[in-house]
């Protein structure tokens, strides 16, 4: 009996925790009948192949994008936009078109100023999932399973593709959302990207103190657990910040104004005040988990 797959050839561009993952899945579900990668090295190609990951792979798009129904671009955010053009320069009008990285809105504006008739096969998406690990050998085919993945579809984004890229991620086990690219990236910018910068700052700060020895080695799991997602990737990091510049400097600016208020209550001796800030927080933290999980 044959198979009746979802995609005849899929092409990950970006072969790593995420492009690796959902090859992974995608092969053992058997959801694309041939998944091909493409890396920059030919070291990571061989690492994949041996590992059952894909199918085939190349390091060129020209090679790679021929005759491809569903095209996912998993690369850092500033290699994004270069790679879109070459995805509309080199793929069929039937080539549905996605990303998996954190920030929407620059992607929807190089393709609008830059290849506009590819608006309409061009569906971006971002799962939440992930890890501190990185590289193919840390991607399983479990990590979507029971995640958000947010789509952000423009008014130009065809109802077929939007479909397309729907059944692919509920095909490998996860929730899909949508939501515009704006409101993705204010979202994101609070929930992902100032948690990243507020963990980076930390750290640094603390490693600039002159006892910043005695304080790692005496610091307790809180801290390690805080600052936990600061052994992130420090370069995809730097052009998250960059990509989404605008919404993440204005919630850097508000982060500010309130650790500020916390300061002054702190300075006056504000015993009341301080306790109704930790309060407050605490008791919006456990609010937004009960939301979560579906208990309010």
């Amino acid at each position: 009996m044959s198979v009746r797959y979802q995609f005849e050839k899929m092409v990950i561009v970006g072969v790593g925790l995420i492009g690796g993952s959902l090859a992974r899945v995608v092969r053992h579900k058997r959801i694309a009948a041939n998944v091909v990668g493409v890396t920059k090295s030919r070291e990571s190609i061989e690492k994949a192949l041996k590992l059952g990951v894909i199918d085939a792979g190349t390091n060129s798009l020209g090679e790679a994008l021929p005759g491809a129904d569903l095209v996912v671009l998993a690369t850092p955010v500033k290699t994004l936009e270069r790679q879109l053009g070459e995805v509309a320069t080199l793929t069929s009008e039937d080539c549905t078109v996605t990303d998996v990285g954190s920030v929407k809105s620059n992607l929807v504006e190089a393709v609008a100023t830059g290849f506009p008739s590819m608006l309409k096969r061009f569906v971006p998406g971002h799962p939440i999932a992930g890890k501190e690990s990185s590289g193919v050998e840390a991607s399983t085919a479990d990590l979507f399973a029971g995640k958000n993945v947010i789509i952000t579809p423009t008014d130009q984004s065809s109802f077929h593709h939007i479909e397309r890229i729907t059944r692919l991620w509920e095909s490998v086990g996860a929730q899909v959302l949508s939501m515009s690219p704006a409101d993705h990236d204010r979202v994101f910018a609070w929930t992902s990207h100032l948690p990243h910068a507020v963990a980076f700052a930390l750290v640094k700060a603390m490693a600039s103190h002159p006892e910043s020895d005695t304080m790692f080695d005496l610091a307790a799991g809180g801290f390690y657990d805080f600052t936990r997602i600061s052994s992130s990737d420090p370069v995809m990091w730097r052009d998250v910040s960059l990509a989404n510049k605008d919404a993440l400097l204005e919630a850097i600016s508000s982060y500010k104004e309130t650790l500020s208020e916390l300061e002054q209550l702190i300075s006056s001796g504000d015993e009341k005040g301080i306790e109704q800030y930790f309060q407050q927080a605490r008791d919006a933290r456990n609010m937004g988990l009960e939301h979560k999980n579906g208990n309010v």
